[in-house]
């Protein structure tokens, strides 16, 4: 098992096998995400994104069905005497609702694991896809208050479904942020912000990872998790 520090934290992440690279979707996305009172980290994994906000948050709920994962999570909120500050539950999103009251959280980060940012193949696994999108999208508004912010990480081509499922559960989007990795290529991913029982947003920005030979100063910033909303 190894030991690797979180980029802009002070807090170290257990795992196994290999040497810890943090991915520029979770340095990015924790970045777009303010503080408050009580977070939920849907998809967190081994934890690396509530270890970027706890210091923004009160308290982190993080939701995962890999129990594998979850334990290595576990190891990290023992070495950084994190366990009464971060509760962690293995349990499949879609059952969420036996579990919390409706509007329990203030903010939600989802990071999905679940379709790997690959496009389906096929006509009956795309619309597998889209209806777990779907339900998992009516399960996060379930879930946040009125006002709440939900700040999710997607790729492009599924933008416009996401909108559309945001918008039919009451999620008002503020906030869309295109993640190019340098600014003559397009983007392949989004951040996306809602706020539910809000108005409408208009804005919309590019993030860009690369300028030149090395990185570019917004993602400096991010590395060293600074708030850039």
């Amino acid at each position: 098992m190894n030991r690797d520090y979180v980029p802009g934290t002070e807090y170290i992440l257990m795992q196994e096998g290999g040497l810890f690279k943090a991915t520029s979707d979770s340095l990015i996305l924790t970045s777009f995400v303010k503080s408050g009172d009580r977070l939920l980290d849907l998809g967190c994994g081994n934890g690396i994104l509530s270890l970027r906000l706890i210091n923004r948050w009160k308290e982190i709920y993080g939701v995962d069905i890999n129990n594998k994962v979850l334990n290595l999570f576990r190891e990290s909120l023992k070495v950084n005497n994190l366990e009464d500050r971060i509760k962690i539950f293995n349990e499949d999103i879609l059952n969420l609702r036996e579990i919390f009251e409706p509007r329990f959280f203030d903010a939600i980060v989802f990071n999905p694991p679940y379709f790997n940012f690959i496009e389906p193949k096929g006509s009956i696994e795309r619309a597998r896809h889209s209806q777990n999108l779907q339900k998992f999208i009516e399960i996060i508004s379930y879930l946040i208050k009125d006002r709440g912010d939900v700040t999710i990480i997607f790729p492009t081509n599924r933008m416009a479904e996401i909108i559309y499922y945001f918008t039919e559960t009451g999620l008002k989007i503020k906030d869309i942020i295109a993640i190019k990795p340098r600014d003559t290529k397009p983007a392949r991913h989004f951040i996306l912000r809602a706020r539910r029982e809000a108005n409408f947003g208009n804005f919309y920005r590019e993030f860009i990872v690369h300028k030149g030979l090395g990185l570019s100063e917004e993602m400096e910033r991010a590395i060293k998790n600074e708030v850039l909303l």
